[in-house]
């Protein structure tokens, strides 16, 4: 009986199921830890080997795009020494540059676009002011004023430089020039951009092809082509607007190429920028701006420089800035980079040599005249101003707003003796002048009449061209 007992008790063996399910178990997690690991260490080692590509890549295309310029690294002579990105708060002055072959001269070109962006290490942001490029300044480069984006045209990356820093007095620490096929192509490599886009138009290509870029007015995805081309357009509206619209655009490009999607296209990326870019920042100093990216708090703030426009007496148009606006804006990007204050005082010199092309009240009225014809209001001085530019009598060319004192007939015709100086000079002849760029296809140089000039038929389209301010530089430099 006890012998019948004792086989029925529980045996000390474990039953097959419980034999094997605490080995299973371990296994399971050995597999799992398997099944993880492997592509963990697989993504580890490709991670770190791209980071290593890519880093081997921007090292290579920052060398290939490394340019000097006359003037030691990061020392303008409006700072009291060189300054150095990893430490310090510094400006970049951003040209954008058609070099195609229609539009090059003997290897000069002018600017499309100038924008002055100063960096701010411990606020992490960046301030961005658009000049336009009609803007009336003194180019130290010939000795004479003209408009600003002529300065390249005369001497390159460095006349440029200098021509900036006497317009602002704001320290230029680097540059950076890029060509209209590396935005194209930066921004197809992103997979494109959206943008609002204001209005119908139609642009000239690269290859200077009137109205072969379209764009439809909306909220839509572009490629670099049609960006590009919203970029540039400036017969819709005016110079400032567009700069506006620019600014837009390199924020928008900037929050793309630093998001986390972007990160398998930078090989892309860097192969768009290649020869289209040149700067004389090191891939050192580049990397210093990797701490501006990884900032939450990042952003960039937009300037504007108001100002108003008008014909000059060499039958140009002119966006003029009167000083107390420059040193206001002056000041913004001082004080942005922990630099003291300028007054009026050192605009002094350019006021005095300033013959502006005519009054705030006369820009008002080209306004509202531009206004009119966008609604589609014809009237009679719309008409007079399309066929006859309008050119200040002499009358007009005083100074405007001086800052102090009264006007003499020394500072009224300072102008005027630069002006004939120059047209002695043999090295800048009055044929050195760079010949404006059509606006909607025509000579016109006043961007807030284009829109008036393609509204109007080809006959006197054909009539305008031969009576546009460009044809009458012969005489004047």
């Amino acid at each position: 009986m006890s012998d019948f007992k004792n086989t029925n008790q529980p045996s000390e063996t474990p039953r097959r199921t419980e034999r094997k399910s605490t080995p299973k178990k371990h296994r399971n997690k050995k597999k799992l830890l398997l099944y993880i690991g492997i592509p963990i260490a697989i993504l580890l080692v490709a991670g770190i080997s791209y980071a290593a590509h890519i880093y081997t890549t921007a090292q290579k295309t920052a060398d290939q795009s490394y340019e000097e310029v006359d003037r030691d690294q990061g020392a303008s002579d409006l700072r009291e020494s060189a300054v150095d990105p990893v430490e310090d708060n510094i400006s970049v002055l951003i040209l954008g540059i058609d070099d195609g072959e229609e539009r090059t001269e003997d290897g000069h070109f002018r600017t499309d676009a100038m924008m002055l962006a100063t960096f701010n290490k411990e606020e992490s942001n960046v301030k961005l002011l658009s000049i336009p490029r009609d803007s009336y300044a003194y180019v130290p480069e010939v000795d004479r004023y003209t408009k600003i984006n002529h300065a390249h045209h005369y001497g390159g990356v460095e006349a440029a430089i200098e021509t900036v820093e006497e317009f602002l007095h704001v320290p230029v620490d680097y540059y950076v020039r890029v060509n209209f096929n590396a935005f194209i192509d930066t921004v197809d490599a992103l997979g494109g951009i959206y943008y609002d886009v204001p209005f119908d138009m139609s642009e000239v290509d690269t290859k200077g092809k009137r109205n072969a870029v379209k764009i439809e007015k909306g909220y839509q995805k572009l490629d670099g082509k049609h960006a590009l081309a919203l970029a540039r357009t400036r017969k819709y509206d005016s110079d400032i607007e567009r700069g506006k619209r620019q600014q837009e655009i390199i924020k928008i490009i900037a929050d793309e190429a630093t998001s986390a999607s972007s990160v398998f296209k930078f090989d892309d990326v860097m192969r768009a920028v290649g020869d289209n870019l040149k700067t004389n920042l090191t891939f050192d100093n580049m990397k210093s701006f990797l701490s501006y990216g990884m900032n939450n708090n990042f952003s960039i703030e937009s300037v504007d420089l108001d100002g108003w426009g008008g014909y000059m007496d060499d039958g140009l148009w002119y966006y003029v800035v009167d000083n107390e606006t420059k040193m206001n804006v002056a000041n913004e990007l001082r004080n942005h980079l922990d630099l003291p204050e300028v007054g009026l005082r050192v605009f002094q010199d350019d006021q005095e040599r300033m013959t502006p092309p005519g009054s705030q009240d006369s820009y008002a009225e080209q306004e509202t005249n531009y206004q009119e014809n966008q609604s589609g209001t014809q009237t009679s001085n719309q008409t007079k101003h399309k066929e006859t530019p309008k050119q200040p009598s002499s009358s007009s060319t005083q100074r405007h707003s001086a800052p102090s004192g009264n006007q003499t007939q020394e500072e009224t015709s300072a102008p005027v003796e630069r002006n004939q100086k120059k047209q002695q000079a043999p090295d800048h002849k009055a044929s050195d002048q760079p010949k404006e760029e059509p606006v909607n296809g025509t000579e016109n140089s006043n961007p807030e009449s284009a829109k008036q000039h393609e509204n109007s038929t080809s006959t006197n389209d054909s009539t305008n061209t031969n009576e546009t301010p460009e044809n009458k530089t012969s005489q004047n430099p």
